[in-house]
Formats: structure tokens, sequence, C-alpha cells
């Protein structure tokens, strides 16, 4: 997700179903794909919106098994599947995924991948993790170098500046997660999630690992990872057999 500027202004809820009404009309879901969304409507307590698929709506499944029904309901109102076109209509922004934590909804191109959609759902968690959790994060994050210094080693949202690569560096998943914390903990999921790294990047730099960890461990305590995810992290970046 980009985060949102300051001052932008969503549309209103009877304008924005009036958009998905439309697209919906366009792009119809079948009566089968709808009842499969009813089921998760029901389970989770949040509403299912536009032009999903059966690929996407499997993805959103699996990646709500790590959420518990009553966590949902609180901080998840609608999710959410657009054309691009109309993701920018509704959020005024160029992403393919995004949180509102006004409104609490998660806007989603309908083709997202299974890391955009774990990365909202934990930007969704973020919402109702406190202050405190806020605190103990970036003082984590910020052992070896701060968020306003290792931004400007990002020369752009998918690069580091040193290597023109996206893989881990100095204790940041991506370089979109030196934006803030909080895309710093939404990378860090997504990079959870992956069964392989492919590039290790700063995983295994003594440097950097304590700070690799001690997300992960955050992760796991906050239930946004689950066990199976952070024995494989930590295999990797402890060079574990």
């Amino acid at each position: 997700s980009i985060p949102a500027r300051p001052g932008i202004k969503y549309l209103n809820r009877d304008l924005k179903e009036k958009i998905i009404s439309l697209l919906e009309k366009k792009q119809p879901v079948s009566e089968d794909l709808k009842n499969e969304a009813k089921e998760l409507e029901i389970k989770y307590g949040f509403e299912i919106s536009g032009i999903y698929n059966k690929q996407t709506l499997n993805y959103l499944k699996d990646a709500l098994k790590l959420y518990h029904p009553f966590e949902t309901k609180k901080i998840l109102n609608t999710i959410y599947y657009v054309d691009t076109n109309t993701l920018f209509e509704l959020t005024k922004n160029v992403a393919i995924g995004m949180y509102n934590p006004a409104d609490k909804n998660i806007y989603f191109y309908f083709k997202a991948e299974p890391a955009t959609i774990q990365h909202e759902l934990a930007h969704a968690r973020q919402a109702g993790l406190g202050p405190r959790f806020k605190s103990i994060w970036k003082s984590e994050s910020e052992k070896v170098i701060n968020y306003n210094i290792a931004n400007t080693l990002a020369l752009n949202y998918h690069e580091w500046a040193d290597t023109k690569k996206e893989y881990p560096s100095y204790g940041f998943a991506r370089p979109y997660g030196t934006t803030d914390w909080k895309e710093d903990l939404a990378t860090m999921v997504e990079l959870l999630h992956e069964e392989t790294i492919k590039e290790l990047g700063d995983l295994q730099n003594p440097k950097y690992q304590s700070v690799y960890m001690a997300k992960a461990d955050l992760l796991l305590k906050a239930g946004i990872i689950a066990d199976t995810e952070y024995l494989r992290f930590k295999r990797i970046v402890l060079k574990l057999n």
C-alpha cells in the first residue's frame, strides 16, 4: 500500500456503493462465488464487495486463517475488489491495495496477489494493536538504523540505492518498509509469508540478524504470523538446519 496522503477525502458511502454497483453490472460475479463470499462474511463479520474471482477469494481465505472472527469484526467493515480505474476513483491513490483506518475498509485491485492481501490485512491488524506495540516495534527496528536514515538508503519504493535490488537490507524487509513503522511491519509480514526467499540480502548479516528476529518475535506474539512462518524464517536468519 502507498500511504494515504494527508487531506485525502474518501468518497461517501452512497457514492462509493453507486460506483461499485456499476462495476458489478459490467463484470458480474457468479452466484456460486457470492455464496462462498457470504460464508466468509458470516464467519468474519465484514462485507465483501466488487468483482472478486475464485483465485482472489481463495487468497483471502488463506490469509484469514490467522485471524479470529472476534478481531476481524472490530477491524474491518468491507473489502472491495475493483479494477485499477475504480481503485483510483475510490482512494485517490495509485496502489494495488489500501487499508483506510477511517472507515475500516480495504480496497484491492481484483487481481491482487497473496502478498498484497497479507500486507493490507496487516495494516488492519495494526489499527488495533495500540501505542505500546508501536513504541516497542519502533524501538526494536531503530536499534541499528532509524527510519529517517534508512529511508535515504532507499532509491524508491522498490530499490535500494546501493544495489538497485529489493531484497531485505539494513534490518528492513523491503525499501518500502523504511517509509514508517506501519509499512515496516506490513512488508515484514509479506517477507515471512514467502515460502522461499530467493535473495537473502542482509537477513544473515550479524549486524542486522537481531533486528529481523526481534520483528519476527513481535509479529508472532501479536498473532499476525503463525509458528510455521516464524520457525521457517528463524531457520533462515540464524542459519539453522
